[in-house]
């Protein structure tokens, strides 16, 4: 395989430049629409421990965490959060990896020091929410810039100075959302796509796909990649008509939100981090 002479830019923070979920390098057209566990990838890597961080492309090369128990790792399952405590057995070691971008190539090794979804920006506002799993309500909310103090809804509000549209029962409890232009996606924990008009809150549709979700969604040009936590990945056209395009499968449990580094799709396992390009 030829190594790349160019240095490729950074991705410093989970789901890219400004934690926007989208793709910004021109080269991300480049990422493929279909793979699973041999076609389209490039390389893939053990990983020790368990960590569901988001791999980190940063030149040429990707950074992982994770943590090594050692009185050994409980194998993960589908739901694996959902209300359960998850603090280990005995001491752990917290680890940091890097590898070649390109060949997987372990770089080197360094033993450190021992969710929501995060508010997105666009269209002039800032979209916030909880959908924690035990709360009755789980609201998503359009708030307008340059608030300050109390600017709750008052009982029967649907709208304020600050607050453009509220939609009651949408947020999710661990993916973030998605805002392209004048569409906001969410995908719910529980598997269910909806799309919204991200300026006045109205719901455009809403689909099942299926399995349980914790990654939050990532887009490339114009198609939309939603991981589940079985390893499966829908690639569905973006817009206000719901179209699936593809979905891949890994069979192997995701939680981590991928990343994409130029037209480089780096998608980390239970077990492996896979890079697909």
């Amino acid at each position: 395989m030829k190594i790349r002479d160019e240095v490729l830019p950074g991705i410093p923070l989970i789901l890219g430049e400004g934690g926007s979920g989208i793709a910004q390098d021109p080269k991300s057209s480049g990422v493929p629409t279909e793979w699973d566990t041999t076609n389209n990838v490039a390389w893939r890597i053990d990983v020790p421990g368990l960590g569901w961080s988001s791999p980190i492309a940063w030149g040429n090369r990707v950074l992982l965490t994770t943590a090594v128990d050692t009185q050994g790792t409980e194998q993960p399952e589908e739901g694996f959060y959902l209300g359960k405590d998850r603090g280990g057995r005995g001491e752990h070691r917290w680890l940091v990896l890097a590898c070649d971008l390109n060949t997987g190539a372990k770089l080197w090794e360094r033993q450190v020091h021992q969710a929501v979804p995060n508010p997105v920006a666009g269209n002039g506002m800032v979209y916030v929410g909880s959908g924690f799993v035990a709360d009755r309500q789980k609201p998503l909310y359009a708030i307008r810039p340059g608030a300050a103090g109390d600017i709750s809804l008052q009982e029967g509000e649907t709208q304020n100075r600050y607050v453009a549209w509220r939609q009651p029962q949408t947020a999710p409890y661990v993916p973030s959302f998605l805002v392209a232009g004048k569409y906001l996606y969410v995908i719910k924990d529980i598997g269910l796509l909806a799309c919204y008009d991200a300026v006045t809150g109205a719901s455009i549709y809403e689909e099942r796909l299926r399995g349980h979700f914790t990654a939050s969604p990532w887009m490339c040009g114009d198609r939309l990649f939603l991981l589940n936590e079985r390893g499966d990945t829908c690639v569905v056209q973006a817009g206000p008509t719901f179209r699936l395009l593809a979905t891949n499968t890994l069979e192997k449990l995701c939680l981590a939100t991928p990343a994409v580094a130029g037209d480089h799709l780096l998608i980390r396992t239970s077990q492996e981090d896979c890079y697909a390009g």
